[in-house]
């Protein structure tokens, strides 16, 4: 009975021991460690924009992981402020947990907008426009041209072809677009009197390279008529002939008087002389039987009017005399009222 007591002691004795000593040497194998995944509301910004990060662990906000920047700070919060352009990279971490994905934030210069300016606002149909653009009072190069409706051009020249109000546009790549720029252009207006004619008188031909339609006077009767003065002259012979004409004219409410310009309908009390401009003499006169063709139309900025005129006479020195005239003419007013 004793002996069965002792073997019986030392199998538990031994049990115990070996129970023991398992678990002292025993190692616990951890779990694959789970991955964070970090987000950020913006990956594309610019410079003093803030952007917010969050990070999640199977789609619950982890509030206690630190948000790195690569090669730079360790964020205090979950957002930050670029102060310069770049490429920055973020990762997430937090012990016990692999490292989240990287995210790279792209911070540019927040933009600008262009300004648009041109040398003139208001040109002729057929004049050049040269345009400036700049931004932050900086010359810009490269820049596309857009007139609204219409055309793009890749210079900073504009010759419009038509007249109109156009609004244009500077754009572009990193740029805000310019306001629109008005460009007002306007019916082109001839700066000086051009035109082809002659004159035939006794036999010879003359050819008219100046013009002058010259506003005499207006009378401030009870039927008040404007009188003008043709001047069609041959600059190398200097011989010019001179009309003299009438045409209806109405007094304004302001005093002011109005006047009509010479057409083939209104023109009256017609006189033709031929003079010699070097001797400053008639050479010849006619005040009947004086047959004319006229259109003058509206004398432009210039003092520029345009006009066409034929003038025929049966007989003037003995022979038939024939004026032709087709352009622009010079205007001068000595006014007479």
């Amino acid at each position: 009975m004793k002996n069965l007591f002792t073997l019986s002691s030392l199998f538990a004795v031994i049990f115990l021991f070996l129970s023991c000593s398992s678990d002292d040497n025993e190692t616990t194998i951890p779990a694959d460690k789970q991955k964070l995944t970090l987000t950020a509301d913006h990956e594309t910004t610019t410079i003093g924009t803030t952007v917010k990060f969050t990070v999640k662990l199977n789609d619950q906000i982890i509030t206690d992981a630190l948000v790195k920047q690569k090669d730079g700070e360790t964020l205090t919060s979950g957002e930050w402020k670029p102060e310069a352009a770049g490429t920055f990279t973020f990762v997430a971490q937090k012990q016990g947990f692999e490292n989240s994905n990287e995210i790279s934030i792209v911070v540019t210069k927040e933009k600008t907008q262009l300004i648009l300016t041109a040398n003139k606002t208001t040109v002729e149909n057929g004049e050049e426009v040269l345009f400036t653009v700049t931004a932050e009072e900086e010359g810009i190069s490269d820049f596309t041209l857009e007139i609204l409706n219409k055309e793009k051009i890749n210079s900073n020249k504009w010759i419009p072809t038509e007249e109109g109000t156009f609004q244009v546009i500077a754009s572009k790549e990193g740029f805000i677009d310019s306001t629109p720029l008005e460009i007002i252009v306007t019916e082109k207006v001839d700066a000086e009197a051009k035109g082809e004619g002659s004159f035939t008188y006794i036999g010879a031909t003359y050819t008219i390279n100046s013009s002058k339609l010259i506003l005499q006077g207006i009378s401030s009767s009870s039927n008040p008529t404007a009188t003008w003065i043709l001047q069609s002259k041959d600059l190398e012979k200097n011989i010019s002939v001179y009309t003299f004409f009438a045409t209806p004219a109405a007094e304004g409410k302001d005093g002011n008087y109005t006047f009509e310009m010479p057409t083939t309908k209104n023109i009256s009390r017609l006189m033709l002389t031929v003079i010699d401009e070097t001797t400053q003499s008639v050479i010849d006169l006619a005040v009947m039987g004086i047959e004319v063709e006229a259109q003058f139309g509206a004398i432009n900025v210039n003092n520029i009017v345009p006009g066409n005129i034929k003038i025929a006479i049966e007989d003037l020195g003995g022979e038939p005399f024939e004026l032709n005239y087709k352009g622009t003419h010079n205007y001068e007013r000595t006014v007479h009222e």
